[in-house]
């Protein structure tokens, strides 16, 4: 009988296998059960009846006798059987019919929750209008509702049109095997019994190039392939092609003309999609709302999460219940068993198709804590000294497969692309994600993850385990811990704030140990069982401040990486000449280190980071470092001389800011593969010579500050073709202007230039174009200091985006009309340049133009002002503008210049002592420009949202007639005592209304066309601290 109850028990597992198989496939795919499937499950449960039943007979019978007569042969027999059930049950033609036609019925599918699934929808639907785009791509996560977003694209296309085929692809799927279901599909035929693939393509083809308004769909693509060998072409007036896929490099190999991401429902939608699914019959209790609402959190917007999760709990009202699945959650989604069984079986495909590398890859980030921010060089740095990428690679290349890496589980949609708080680029896992990552790390290979957890009592440090992960973790370990973990290889314990001592023996029993993280802690020693860790290749103890002692590390032999960064050490570990495979030492803002010992025997070194320290000379024996790539020495504020670098020839990276050296380490010009050069903030001294520059023809990036003797340098600088950011002073603008022609000036994402004594400061911008008559620029970020012309310079590019103008005395105007003639540049009068009319400028920041008188200066031709119509595209997408300290403008828009300023949000006008009106009350000679609304009574921003008005003592109204601006959500005025009118009419969006904490007396005393109209505003009112000050410190 234990036999028979073993097979029954493995019978109903398969079955329930096939069951859950067949709810996924029909949820994704909407496939359907073959009948020999569902007969096979009939028989199955027959099957558990009948053994149910020889239980009851054989307990009731209760003898030998009787088991060994009839009762004996049925279970025989029913052994039989089952292994019969068994081999049955392994469907080798597979579980599901090929329902992959549409045949003009359009499908069932649950209801599009979502602004942004609204918005795609429509988005997807007016590129199938345009004849420029064949082929769309949807992409995303698995269970996020990529097939419920192209399903209601099918339904709504059928509305129009016959010809919507849909086809499910899924994984595995061949040409051929993808040919033979758009037949079935289009044609209605079968192309098996053709062989030529070449013929069954142009069969296809042809059936699709006749067929009017034709859109074919393919769900659930999941290999790239050549649309031509199955029958699609880009043709003209062809078929369009819709396809859904979890990998965002699939739409991209596959040339489709736009790509929609689908993501995770925003937390107020999840909420609704979690109601909607739970059924509006059900009135939860406020207690249960509450819980239900924990619950819907978990899923962590994930539709198929949601909509599982919700199914399960639809009916229930007993708080009890709730409270329990919530605790099954928040302990482990794995403990509920709906999510277990349907939501991370689906996340697992795309996990079961990477290669071991990028498994690995992705299991790592499971070491950090829920929601984490993970920046992606500190991750890499991992993979490195984990040995995931190999170590014969040079840093460089090490970091750039690191990256390829990241990217690949990006592509197949399992991490999300992010930056952190510092801006820098950074991966983080879906929540779900990451509970299907943990899941598997509970089997192999075998993790304890407590990362972000609060304190951790009783800790399971089993033998088999593989990597440790404690990050901000509330823990301390107790006196005598010694963990017996042979095969562990990853200890993190980094910002534990409360841990301040390991114990002496901790590492005794952990001799596989790779990687140790201690980063971020108050330990002040480090325990001497750390010298058994001879296979320890990462030592990262960077920012433990109290840290003053590290125990000699000349055992650890194979140290690839240690960081002893922003330690308070006074001296470097003993033994450092014996880590002859040391590739990367970071000794960052140890303020306390003032002497570094020889390091010429640490042949491997790549990456020494000797910054902020206080070392007066560098190590000796450098110039055998040959396989340096990376050598930093920013603020080493006592270190006055550098020796001779010409033999480091493999240095890309080099860093002597802030140090007090007053000439360059000779061989600069030997550095042929130097691609980083800062050489900033130094003393009034230092001087770099000619003739090093053009030498460093592979250099990317360029920050450079020269003092003493100035020298034109644009002909060095033009050898530079390589170059991406570059600070530097050049000798004059005609310097500056024959670098500007240079060919190098193309590529430039960011800009710092200092011409003569003045500063012209260019930010980041993406390069579009390059146009020769004119030597304009495409960029999206400009700001300009000190110039001396009177209306703004003459280098400034078509496309500007954001631009920043300060401390430029001669300014008087931003814009010359009509555009000839414009710019005037001194020590450069003779040339010429057209006007630029700021058709993409978004951001315009005045700050300190002491003789700005008006946007806008009219010009004369015979001594008569010209009058013409101001284009239609100037300032046409302005939104922000921001005035300071500019004390002769008198007024900051002419009424006909509104209507050209139709996506401004937000005006902040500060400390500008002249100002009278924001709006005149005429337009000063703008003339035929305003011939469509030659009378403007109404202040028309129709987008603006935030007016700041802030220390403007002249300043005696803001438009003399209506103001109107409905999108208005908050106003500020400080310090504006002459203003006694405030006219607009009440907008709807206004959410407060922001004035100092003096300013009582003076919101007392305004004047209002009607008596009531303060009454309606009053509750909008904040008298907040005073923000002047506040204004000021923000430029």
């Amino acid at each position: 009988m234990q036999t028979l109850r073993t097979k029954g028990e493995r019978l109903k597992c398969r079955a329930e296998d096939i069951i859950i198989e067949s709810e996924d496939a029909k949820f994704r795919s909407r496939k359907k059960r073959k009948r020999e499937v569902e007969n096979w499950l009939e028989n199955v449960e027959k099957k558990t009846r009948e053994l149910q039943n020889l239980e009851q007979d054989v307990e009731q019978s209760g003898t030998i006798s009787g088991l060994l007569t009839g009762l004996g042969r049925r279970a025989e027999n029913m052994i039989k059987e089952m292994d019969e059930l068994v081999e049955q049950g392994k469907f080798s033609g597979g579980h599901f019919l090929d329902v992959h036609e549409s045949k003009g019925e359009p499908f069932l599918t649950t209801k599009l929750m979502g602004e942004a699934f609204q918005n795609n929808l429509q988005k997807i639907l007016e590129l199938l209008k345009k004849d420029d785009v064949f082929s769309i791509g949807i992409y995303g996560m698995a269970g996020v509702g990529k097939t419920t977003l192209a399903t209601h694209i099918h339904n709504l296309l059928l509305e129009e049109s016959k010809n919507i085929f849909w086809v499910t692809v899924s994984d595995g799927c061949s040409i051929r095997k993808l040919q033979d279901m758009i037949a079935k599909t289009v044609l209605k035929q079968d192309l098996t019994n053709e062989h030529d693939k070449r013929k069954r393509a142009a069969e296809l083809s042809r059936a699709l190039r006749k067929r009017d308004k034709c859109v074919l769909i393919l769900d659930d693509v999941w290999d790239s392939f050549p649309l031509e060998d199955v029958g699609i072409c880009r043709k003209e007036n062809g078929c369009k092609l819709i396809l859904t896929t979890r990998f965002s490099n699939v739409c991209g190999r596959m040339a489709c003309d736009k790509n929609i991401e689908v993501v995770s429902l925003p937390e107020e939608e999840a909420w609704d999609l979690f109601k909607d699914t739970l059924g509006h019959g059900l009135a939860l209790s406020p207690n249960i709302e509450k819980v239900a609402l924990s619950v819907a959190k978990r899923c962590a917007g994930l539709p198929l999460g949601i909509v599982t999760m919700a199914g399960s709990m639809r009916g229930v009202n007993d708080i009890h219940e709730w409270r329990n699945v919530l605790e099954e959650l928040e302990s482990r989604i794995t403990g509920q068993r709906d999510m277990q069984n349907k939501v991370f079986p689906l996340l697992k495909l795309s996990y079961d198709r990477l290669d071991a590398e990028l498994q690995r890859c992705f299991l790592y980030c499971t070491l950090y804590p829920e929601d984490e921010k993970i920046e992606r060089n500190e991750l890499i740095t991992f993979f490195i000294v984990e040995g995931i990428i190999d170590r014969k690679k040079t840093m460089q290349a090490k970091f750039d497969k690191g990256h390829s890496l990241l990217n690949k589980l990006e592509h197949a949609c399992l991490l999300e692309s992010c930056k952190n708080s510092r801006g820098e680029r950074s991966v983080k896992m879906h929540d779900l994600t990451r509970e299907m990552a943990l899941e598997i790390t509970k089997v192999s290979p075998r993790f304890m993850v407590a990362a972000g957890h609060e304190k951790q009592d009783g800790l399971g440090w089993m033998e088999d385990l593989e990597k440790v992960s404690l990050m901000r973790c509330i823990i301390n370990f107790p006196e005598g811990m010694s963990p017996r973990c042979p095969k562990l290889s990853t200890l993190l314990c980094s910002h534990n704030h409360d841990l301040m001592e390991i114990p002496h023996s901790f590492f005794v029993h952990m001799p596989a140990l790779r990687v140790l993280d201690l980063s971020d802690t108050k330990i002040c020693e480090l325990p001497n069982s750390i010298l058994n860790l001879e296979n320890l290749t990462g030592l990262f103890l960077k920012d433990c401040i109290l840290l003053k002692y590290v125990p000699p590390l000349g055992n650890l032999m194979v140290l690839q990486v240690l960081n002893l960064s922003r330690t308070s050490i006074e001296e470097v570990p003993q033994g450092m000449q014996r880590l002859t495979g040391l590739t990367s030492f970071f000794l960052e803002y140890c303020y306390e280190l003032k002497y570094v010992p020889p390091l010429g025997n640490l042949t491997a070194l790549q990456v020494l980071n000797l910054s902020g320290t206080s070392i007066e000379e560098v190590p000796q024996g450098m110039e055998r470092l040959t396989s340096l790539t990376g050598l930093f020495l920013e603020n080493c504020a006592q270190l006055k001389y550098v020796p001779p670098l010409g033999n480091l020839t493999a240095l890309q990276v080099l860093n002597l800011s802030g140090t007090s050296i007053e000439e360059v380490p000779q061989g600069m010009e030997m550095l042929v593969n130097l691609n980083h050069l800062y050489i900033e903030n130094m003393r009034d001294k230092f001087t770099f010579p000619t003739g090093i520059l053009h030498r460093l023809s592979r250099l990317q990036v360029l920050r450079l500050d020269q003092y003493g003797k100035q020298e034109k340098r644009s002909g060095e600088l033009k050898e530079l073709t390589l170059l991406e950011e570059i600070k530097f002073q050049m000798y004059d603008i005609c310097d500056f202007k024959q670098f500007v022609k240079s060919q190098c000036f193309m590529q430039l994402s960011l800009c710092d230039i200092a011409i003569g004594g003045l500063l012209m400061g260019v930010g980041r911008w993406p390069v579009s174009h390059y146009t020769k008559e004119d030597q304009f620029v495409s960029m999206s970020n400009i700001s300009l200091e000190g110039h001396g012309g009177k209306v703004v310079a003459a280098l400034l590019p078509r496309d500007i985006q954001e631009c920043e103008i300060r401390c430029c005395d001669e300014i008087e105007y931003i814009v010359r009309f009509p555009f000839s003639n414009e710019i005037e540049v001194e020590e450069d009068s003779g040339e010429e340049s057209q006007c630029v009319p700021f058709q993409s400028l978004e951001i315009l920041r005045l700050c300190f133009l002491k003789n700005l008188r008006a946007f806008i200066k009219w010009g004369r031709q015979g001594g008569e002002r010209v009058i013409m119509p101001v284009p239609a595209d100037t300032f046409s997408n302005l939104k922000v503008l921001r005035i300071q300290s500019c004390n002769k403008i008198k007024n900051l828009f002419q009424p006909g210049l509104l209507q050209y300023l139709p996506n401004l949000e937000h005006i902040c006008a500060v400390s500008c002592s002249g100002m009278e009106e924001i709006i005149a009350e005429d337009d000063e000679g703008m003339g035929a420009c305003n011939s469509n609304n030659n009378n403007p009574t109404t202040f028309s921003l129709p987008k603006l949202k935030k007016l700041e008005l802030i220390c403007l003592p002249l300043l005696k109204c803001i438009y003399k007639e209506v103001m109107a601006c409905d999108s208005i959500e908050t106003i500020t005025i400080v310090e504006c005592r002459q203003l006694k009118r405030v006219q607009f009419s009440l907008p709807h969006a206004l959410q407060r209304i922001e004035l100092d904490t003096e300013g009582v007396e003076w919101w007392e005393s305004l004047e209002w066309d009607h008596p009531n109209d303060r009454n309606v505003l009053q509750p909008f009112v904040e008298f907040t601290f005073k923000r002047y000050e506040k204004h000021l410190k923000s430029t």
